[in-house]
């Protein structure tokens, strides 16, 4: 159950004067928890289009490439050409994809050409026949939030005494606060490069709350959601450097994504009223959940004999189509209108062309990699390209058979701001840190949120 509450916070740094309580009923023990509040400073540019509320989530574009001897550059050539008037359009400035990995965080979200160990399947399938070796997940368990988040476990003292009450006076000193928090489980991963299948079951739990900075009175959007997914996919080579792959994400969503307006939230009185919410609650206490599925395609072009290992990718992610045979993302329950979020959110398609190189010096491997995302434009509101550039580095030593390093040293730029993180695996354990910056609102320095994100993991 996940209620609002003016007697106890929430929360973490940089929320005003009030406080969310999150809590979890019977049918969310099972599930990973998270909270966060997000912003979106123009929301009443997201009011105009179908997504708005419901945009920010991660997707990405197919495979493809020019018509040649090889049969797969055709396919490229054609999902780079007439995708982007296939695609539907859903409206986001934090792009948020299922099971984001902590490699990808600290290296500012490129990774969708890096290829070399067997997280790179979450963000390009094709990535499948260049891994070295089969590889075993047992269970990994990644954790998310930011600084506000951060302070209601370490400093709720302070938390305490910045959100006492949020009232109908007070509300507008809050706009463009965000708790974040995000928890992921993968339990387990299965790789099997040779065979050229792959499959792992996985649980996440975000909680996303926002005021928003609505027009003439500031709105609260409610975004919570526990998943339960399982993805099986496979991938092959066509020729010695172009490579495809595909999966299909089957997701339960238990979980809301809704909007309350000023009046909605004061009718009842002076402070906010948790009965008004009856939505959160109806979900989680009632176990209402949505059951959708959506394809994953990826695309590689790879020439390892070259300086650097070049690779060039396009994919796409959380592919369905509308009765109109539009692309649009993967929907979770009925929209109450065409301009509001699917009742328990949606996972937009968004497409995404990367490059990535590699250079070993005996025991060093040192890898660029860079991704352009939402070439179609259908996901984010503005058509700026430094907002969709992600760049990222790493440095690594002692690299295992599957890829994974012994220890690993991350940095990279997601649009405007800076990322960083360390990883370490020692035999089957894994472990890292990252750190990242996110606009959540619609133009640079709108509202930067910083999050911290660790994993441990066991891997064979």
């Amino acid at each position: 159950m996940v209620f609002l509450s003016t007697d106890s916070p929430l929360g973490g740094p940089g929320r005003p004067r009030g406080c969310w309580r999150v809590g979890g009923g019977a049918g969310m023990a099972s599930v990973s928890r998270a909270t966060s509040v997000s912003k979106r400073t123009n929301a009443s540019k997201r009011s105009s289009v179908s997504r708005e509320a419901n945009a920010s989530r991660r997707p990405t574009i197919s495979q493809g490439k020019p018509a040649s001897p090889t049969p797969g550059w055709a396919v490229f050539l054609w999902l780079g050409v007439f995708l982007p008037f296939f695609a539907g359009s859903a409206l986001g400035e934090d792009i948020r994809g299922s099971m984001p990995f902590i490699r990808s965080q600290a290296m500012g979200g490129s990774y969708i050409a890096l290829a070399d160990e067997s997280s790179a399947l979450f963000h390009n399938p094709a990535a499948l026949p260049w891994l070295k070796t089969w590889n075993v997940e047992l269970l990994t368990l990644q954790m998310t939030a930011n600084e506000l988040t951060k302070d209601l476990f370490f400093n709720p003292q302070k938390v305490a005494s910045q959100f006492q009450q949020i009232t109908a006076a007070n509300i507008s000193s809050l706009v463009n606060q965000t708790v974040f928090a995000d928890v992921q489980l993968v339990v387990p991963m299965l790789v099997f490069p040779k065979q050229g299948v792959f499959s792992l079951l996985g649980a996440e739990f975000l909680s996303n709350l926002e005021i928003l900075d609505t027009k003439p009175l500031p709105s609260l959007r409610v975004e919570v959601f526990a998943d339960k997914m399982f993805i099986a996919g496979g991938g092959g080579k066509l020729g010695d450097h172009f490579s495809y792959g595909y999966d299909l994400r089957t997701i339960n969503r238990t979980g809301v994504d809704k909007t309350y307006s000023f009046l909605e939230l004061f009718v009842a009185g002076v402070t906010i009223d948790p009965t008004l919410l009856p939505e959160v609650n109806q979900a989680f206490n009632q176990g209402i959940s949505y059951t959708n599925a959506g394809w994953d395609l990826g695309a590689m072009v790879s020439y390892p004999e070259l300086p650097g290992s070049p690779r060039a990718a396009i994919t796409s992610q959380n592919i369905t189509l509308n009765s109109q045979g539009h692309l649009h993302g993967i929907e979770f329950g009925p929209r109450a209108t065409a301009d509001t979020p699917p009742r328990a959110g949606e996972l937009p398609q968004l497409n995404t062309l990367g490059l990535a190189f590699t250079s070993r010096y005996d025991v060093y491997r040192l890898t660029l990699g860079v991704d352009y995302v939402d070439f179609t434009n259908t996901v984010l509101p503005h058509k700026e390209w430094i907002p969709r550039t992600r760049v990222g580095v790493e440095a690594a030593i002692w690299e295992h058979t599957d890829g994974t390093p012994l220890m690993s040293v991350m940095g990279g730029f997601n649009g405007y701001y800076t990322s960083w993180g360390v990883m370490t695996r020692v035999w089957f354990f894994e472990m890292g840190y990252s750190q990242y910056t996110v606009e959540v609102g619609s133009h640079k320095g709108d509202w930067p949120d910083q999050r911290r994100s660790v994993i441990i993991g066991f891997r064979f």
